[in-house]
């Protein structure tokens, strides 16, 4: 046998059978225990903090992004990766790792891990793609003039989109993979909140990657698109809002788009009784 290992096994059967010694370890794994979780307890009055900054950011970027407000949107926005990053910091250390691996007891800890990590990614990704894209669709860019829209913004858009959108779709499904229900009900609620933030905002994000993709060929950009307007008169109820009163005809050629007709309803009218109207 090797000598050092041979002594390795002497020290360890001497620490068993010393009294002091096993003292001596108990009373450092105490402390080394108590440690652990008074620093549980002060990072984590910090994490909450952090996270109930990071749901307030959340909550503002979609009010603004609801509003039109993309400025707004963009400077809180900014706000949204420091905050994600301090908040993993904060969980990122060995005693929130082995907190979080203890049965039961550990669920509230892994919620809360998960949660800033998923809150750290869409810090590196999501948010400044959509703060790239955000820039570029200011409606002072966006629009040309009265009538006309800039397709090739729209059309550059759309990738960083997409990619925001699936950002966001990633750290809504690692929140919604972390324990809905443990001891701790302060931890579920913030988890249901998040959740609740990432999801509406994933649908703002979605649906503006979605537009972006279609508007450009619905206003024309690759040949005229010709479309009909109804104008319901509501005076007269009928199951579609109203009585169709009048009508008109846009037509929308390379992101321009203008009236070629107004009529009334008569002009939907056959001309004659054997007739249709085409």
């Amino acid at each position: 046998m090797h000598p050092l290992r041979s002594r390795l096994r002497t020290q360890l059967r001497y620490l068993r059978y010393d009294a002091g010694a096993r003292r001596l370890l108990l009373l450092v794994t105490g402390g080394l225990i108590v440690l652990g979780v008074l620093w549980l307890l002060v990072t984590g009055l910090f994490v909450r903090q952090q996270v109930r900054k990071l749901e307030a950011s959340l909550r503002q970027v979609q009010t603004y992004f609801a509003a039109g407000d993309l400025q707004q949107a963009r400077q809180v926005a900014a706000l949204i990766p420091g905050q994600a990053h301090q908040a993993h910091l904060l969980t990122s250390g060995p005693a929130w790792w082995v907190a979080a691996h203890v049965p039961y007891l550990g669920d509230p800890i892994e919620t809360v891990r998960g949660a800033t990590g998923a809150g750290m990614d869409l810090g590196r990704h999501g948010i400044p793609d959509l703060l790239d894209v955000a820039d570029r669709l200011d409606p002072a860019k966006v629009r040309i003039k009265g009538n006309t829209l800039n397709l090739d913004a729209l059309r550059a858009a759309e990738p960083e989109l997409q990619q925001a959108s699936a950002a966001l779709d990633d750290a809504q499904r690692q929140v919604a993979a972390l324990p809905r229900s443990t001891w701790l009900g302060a931890v579920d609620s913030r988890r249901a909140s998040l959740s609740d933030e990432l999801h509406t905002l994933s649908g703002y994000v979605t649906a503006a990657a979605r537009t972006a993709r279609i508007l450009p060929t619905m206003l024309g950009s690759d040949r005229p698109q010709r479309y009909f307007i109804g104008m319901q008169n509501e005076a007269e109820m009928r199951g579609t809002g109203g009585l169709l009163g009048a009508g008109a005809i846009a037509v929308a050629s390379h992101g321009t788009v203008r009236f070629t007709h107004f009529e009334s309803d008569a002009a939907l009218e056959p001309v004659a009784t054997n007739h249709r109207v085409q």
